[in-house]
């Protein structure tokens, strides 16, 4: 990664046939005037700054990503570019009472982070992606602020679950002035 170029996460890397621009979980640069954009529909969004560093980043953090390790990559590579004191602020996202999944596929993720262990408003199994989301940065020293409200249960938001897959998506946006 060269200083200050936008850098996406490796383990979510890929290109489509065609397609020049990378698409990844998360992304970091140091760039000023650069806006890293996530897009999201029930996933987590997460904007990532060290004002003193001048590293921004921003994270994907859907159930795969947050359990594949997406935050702690992404982090990871802001304290590679000299991040020491990262604020986060979590976005709009599907809430624990309305991400119902199957049992084992419940186990497996409570097993990974303690913190997304739910129930539904059905009182099933559920993953809590915002509850994970916010343990794993704070447990890193990171400063975070929610600003979550449901997705599925707020009709201002696109919602992947509530509406069935046909819809829209949020999008978080970050970027630094010139210094």
């Amino acid at each position: 990664v060269r200083p200050g170029y936008p850098f996406a996460a490796p383990a979510t890397f890929a290109r489509t046939s065609g397609d020049p621009h990378p698409r990844a979980d998360a992304m970091v640069t140091t760039l000023a005037k650069v806006a890293l954009v996530v897009r999201v529909a029930d996933c987590v969004p997460v904007l990532l700054a060290d004002r003193q560093a001048r590293v921004i980043g921003v994270a994907h953090a859907g159930r795969a990503g947050l359990l594949g390790g997406i935050l702690e990559q992404c982090l990871a590579v802001m304290a590679n570019h000299g991040a020491e004191q990262i604020q986060a602020w979590i976005g709009p996202h599907i809430c624990a009472g309305c991400y119902e999944v199957p049992p084992d596929m419940a186990e497996k993720a409570w097993q990974a982070i303690p913190a997304t262990e739910s129930r539904s408003k059905k009182d099933t199994p559920a993953i809590d992606l915002g509850a994970g989301a916010e343990a794993i940065l704070v447990d890193r020293g990171v400063q975070v602020t929610c600003l979550d409200p449901c997705t599925s249960c707020d009709p201002r938001f696109f919602s992947h679950r509530r509406d069935r897959g046909q819809t829209g998506r949020q999008a978080g946006v970050i970027w630094l002035e010139n210094p």
